[in-house]
């Protein structure tokens, strides 16, 4: 014979006892607490990497204008 138990304060496991006395938990997964973590995990990352990437894209294009204005001025005399 089977009793089975539900953690309604926190809804997150259910309890599952056979005649034996053995105990069998089930963890229940939260969907937005799985989705949650995960973007909190991933979010500085993306931030660091987006505040290395536009400076040196930045700093890449403007080098690429001046060599050019510079061409343009070696073209022009």
């Amino acid at each position: 014979m089977y009793l089975a138990s539900f953690d309604s304060r926190t809804a997150r496991s259910i309890n599952l006892y056979d005649s034996s006395g053995t105990v069998y938990v089930a963890v229940l997964a939260n969907p937005y607490e799985t989705v949650h973590k995960t973007v909190n995990s991933i979010m500085p990352l993306f931030i660091v990497f987006i505040s290395i990437a536009i400076p040196l894209i930045l700093i890449k294009y403007t080098l690429r204008m001046i060599k050019l204005f510079h061409s343009f001025i070696w073209m022009s005399e």
